[in-house]
């Protein structure tokens, strides 16, 4: 439903930069008149911004979170930057699975 998509930017120290989109395209017809067909679409559960936000400030997970870090699949780029290093990433998959 498009009343819960809502558009998440991110940028700053420890985030990804943009990708080039991929073939097929990341984009739908709600995406595509925001002029960013050349850009990576990725998108995120609600449940799973409280685990990137806690990770990328260095807090503790929300007690009751049950959200999952976007960065733990493989199969997608996530949003935390590489250049933190493979270890960084680990320990951080780690604290969202405990």
């Amino acid at each position: 439903p498009d009343n819960t998509r809502t558009p998440l930017i991110a940028w700053g120290r420890g985030i990804r930069g943009p990708l080039p989109d991929s073939v097929p395209s990341s984009h739908d017809s709600y995406s595509k008149p925001w002029g960013l067909g050349h850009l990576f679409r990725r998108d995120v559960e609600q449940a799973d911004l409280a685990a990137l936000m806690a990770s990328l400030i260095g807090i503790d997970w929300p007690v009751n979170s049950v959200g999952v870090l976007p960065d733990v699949d493989p199969t997608r780029p996530g949003y935390l930057s590489p250049e933190l290093g493979e270890e960084s990433l680990a320990q951080t998959a780690f604290v969202n699975a405990k």
